[in-house]
């Protein structure tokens, strides 16, 4: 909790224009956590250790990622919403975002329209899911797989970028 990692997270989610959402709130979640992600990387780096591998909300979590205070290590079986959304895909689906009514990642017009839907409702939910460390923004890095679903954020970032 006294890292300065660790502080610079609840910092952020703390900070009153990241909590009532304002004005680039969206682009500024996915800045930050791809920020908070590549650092964390360097150090796996530094200490021989190999890249953060990215974790679909979809599959259940690698063994290798056990941490005991977790309610599911299988949020989809738990919950189904937990699954990537269609319309965060490039091939999208039927099902609208929940923001801008848009089916496909190819439809949002800026970082922070993606970052909103994003975080609105299914990143959180899957936070929940988890349980354990991974259901509060103050302990969620403590969960090994807190970095694999923020990698998996970030590859829909950059397919998006892509685009």
């Amino acid at each position: 909790m006294t890292s300065a990692r660790m502080k610079r997270h609840m910092k952020f989610h703390m900070a009153n224009e990241n909590e009532t959402q304002t004005t680039d709130y969206g682009q500024r979640f996915l800045i930050f956590h791809r920020k908070f992600l590549s650092e964390f990387e360097i150090f796996r780096k530094g200490h021989n250790m190999p890249p953060v591998q990215a974790w679909n909300p979809a599959t259940e979590i690698p063994a290798e990622l056990a941490h005991s205070p977790r309610v599911t290590s299988f949020p989809f079986k738990a919950d189904a919403m937990c699954a990537t959304p269609a319309w965060l895909t490039t091939g999208g689906g039927i099902l609208e975002d929940p923001l801008w009514s848009y089916t496909n990642l190819k439809q949002f017009a800026s970082l922070d329209e993606l970052g909103r839907s994003i975080d609105f409702d299914w990143h959180n939910r899957v936070h929940r899911t988890i349980g354990g460390d991974m259901s509060t923004m103050h302990m969620s890095p403590f969960d090994p797989v807190f970095w694999c679903w923020h990698k998996w954020i970030d590859e829909i970032t950059i397919r998006w970028e892509a685009r």
